[in-house]
């Protein structure tokens, strides 16, 4: 089922809540809850992530992600000679033991 998003302002919130609940209580509901929010968000705010720390981790990803790559060309390399040597020295040692 889909659902449309609608936008209500603080205003039209008001009208809504002042026809159900009475003027005085709709002001006390809609500033308590724009207070809570407030509050909420100024509470957990810097555990938030800018654009500028995003940048900056995916600045440190790529460096350290080059890094392994580096490393893992360099190891397969290694791998491949030690392949190659081993193969060479076994050909060598069958060639003397016949």
């Amino acid at each position: 089922m889909k659902t449309s998003a609608m936008t209500v302002t603080t205003l039209q919130l008001f009208q809504i809540l002042k026809e159900k609940l009475g003027e005085h209580q709709a002001e006390t509901l809609i500033t308590y809850v724009d207070t809570r929010v407030h509050n909420e968000f100024e509470e957990h705010k810097e555990h938030l992530a800018t654009k500028e720390d995003i940048a900056i981790l995916r600045g440190d990803f790529d460096a350290k992600f080059t890094k392994l790559d580096t490393k893992m060309t360099t190891l397969i390399w290694m791998f491949g000679i030690l392949i190659t040597a081993i193969g060479f020295s076994i050909g060598v040692i069958l060639k003397f033991v016949k």
